[in-house]
């Protein structure tokens, strides 16, 4: 399994209206091929900057099969006039996220 972790900054003024451009190509996303869920997450301490998961199959699934795609380029051309800055994107490796919280600690134990 692969992560790909894109950090999107968005400028301020436009974040309303990013979210908006993205939940209108999200489909292009969810059809690639290898695709297998995505989250998209604002910051915090930064909310004009947005962390999108993407969990593919392959790294090939993503790159090069959904980023040499007509559908990547309609999903950027859907999005990228709201980012401040050139978006930096990450891959990793490794199994799905999982957590465990005190709650679920007390229970497993017993």
């Amino acid at each position: 399994m692969i992560y790909e972790i894109a950090q999107l900054p968005v400028h301020k003024e436009r974040l309303e209206h990013f979210r908006q451009a993205f939940a209108d190509v999200v489909p292009l996303l969810r059809r690639a091929q290898g695709y297998r869920g995505h989250v998209l997450a604002q910051g915090i301490e930064t909310p004009e900057v947005f962390s999108l998961i993407v969990q593919w199959r392959s790294l090939k699934d993503h790159s090069p099969g959904f980023e040499a795609s007509e559908d990547h380029a309609v999903f950027m051309r859907g999005i990228q006039e709201y980012f401040s800055e050139e978006p930096t994107v990450y891959h990793f490796e490794g199994a799905a996220f999982s957590a465990i919280g005190h709650e679920d600690r007390d229970v497993a134990a017993t």
